[in-house]
């Protein structure tokens, strides 16, 4: 099987729940590249998320807190969860909740690829791949170190699953009439963090004033 042959069976199955993405330092100090879902499901023995960039340690650990509340239910609720986490567990009910939805974040899903929405005209939804980094100079934004070009820029698949995670706490105002993150602009945020990254969960996962709503990748993304 060749290498080109390779690729496109990885892109095509490429799933950002199960698939190896996820930078974390172990109780070891070693690096490791593991799932969303094996990072949940050793999160006892994880340090902590190893990601080289502030803004991408947030919008993975944001990713994982939104898997959290969104099968908190089957593990008997948020209040119980959080209270799993604090003491190095994370409840199987939810590990297994999540495996069986696993086929919600298919990247290249055919009818719902994950935070994409395929009713938007081809021409309409194309963007350069530099649109998700704000420190990639793209469009009309110059004023960057780095300069390249829109058309032939790439990434791959683990930048690209990273860059769509951030792209919703982290956008930038300005441009085409682009609003800020839904954190605001600046948009700034405070993390706790714990001996390992179960705890660290844990004290981040606090109980929910309102209701917590449908997850943006359960059905169809708009």
């Amino acid at each position: 099987m060749t290498d080109g042959t390779n690729q496109a069976l990885n892109t095509a199955n490429w799933n950002v729940l199960t698939s190896p993405w996820l930078e974390v330092m172990d109780l070891k100090a070693e690096s490791r590249v593991l799932s969303p879902f094996e990072a949940l499901r050793q999160a006892a023995g994880i340090r902590c998320l190893a990601l080289s960039s502030p803004v991408d340690v947030f919008a993975a650990q944001r990713f994982l807190l939104t898997l959290l509340y969104w099968k908190a239910v089957v593990g008997g609720g948020v209040e119980t969860v959080r209270s799993s986490l604090l003491s190095n567990c994370v409840p199987t009910e939810i590990l297994d909740a999540l495996q069986k939805a696993s086929g919600d974040f298919a990247l290249f899903g055919g009818k719902a690829p994950f935070l994409q929405d395929v009713t938007i005209p081809a021409a309409k939804r194309t963007k350069s791949a530099g649109s998700l980094f704000a420190e990639f100079a793209c469009g009309t934004n110059v004023a960057h170190f780095h300069h390249g070009d829109d058309k032939k820029a790439r990434l791959c698949l683990r930048c690209a699953t990273i860059g769509m995670l951030r792209l919703v706490p982290w956008t930038q105002s300005g441009g085409a009439g682009l609003s800020p993150s839904i954190h605001n602009a600046p948009p700034i945020m405070a993390l706790a963090s714990g001996e390992n990254l179960a705890t660290t969960l844990g004290l981040n996962l606090v109980p929910l004033k309102g209701i917590a709503g449908q997850a943006k990748w359960s059905g169809h993304f708009e």
